[in-house]
C-alpha cells in the first residue's frame, strides 16, 4: 500500500488522485452550529461550502472517510452514506471512571 497525505484544495486533490482504488479521508472544520466556538479553525466553512465538499466526495470513484459531528447539515448531505458513530470523550470518561489517574491513561492513549 502507498499512503500520501496532501492538504490542498479539495477538488484539485480528489481531480488528481480519485480512482477506483483511493481512499479520501477528509477531516473538514465541523459545522457551526455542532459545536459552541464558530472561529474556532484557521479556515471555516459555510453551509454551502460543506454542501459544495459533500457533492465532490459523493461524485469520487474511490472511497471517502469523513469526520464529523452528526447534524441536520450532515444527515441531509451524506442522507444514503454508512455512518459509524465514535464514543464521545465524555461518556469515554464515563466508563474508564473520572478519577485522575484514569484521565491521565485516557489522554495519554490518545494522544
Amino acid at each position: 500500500y502507498t499512503f500520501t497525505f496532501l492538504c490542498d484544495e479539495k477538488a484539485e486533490v480528489i481531480r488528481r488522485y480519485d480512482s477506483r482504488d483511493s481512499l479520501f479521508y477528509c477531516d473538514p472544520p465541523y459545522p457551526h452550529h455542532t459545536r459552541g466556538d464558530a472561529k474556532a479553525y484557521g479556515h471555516e466553512m459555510t453551509d454551502e461550502e460543506h454542501r459544495s465538499l459533500g457533492a465532490v466526495l459523493r461524485a469520487c470513484k474511490g472511497k471517502v472517510a469523513l469526520s464529523s459531528y452528526r447534524s441536520p447539515l450532515n444527515n441531509e448531505i451524506y442522507k444514503d452514506w454508512r455512518s459509524i458513530e465514535a464514543p464521545s470523550w465524555k461518556s469515554t470518561r464515563r466508563f474508564l471512571g473520572s478519577s485522575a489517574s484514569a484521565s491521565r491513561n485516557t489522554a495519554s492513549a490518545s494522544g
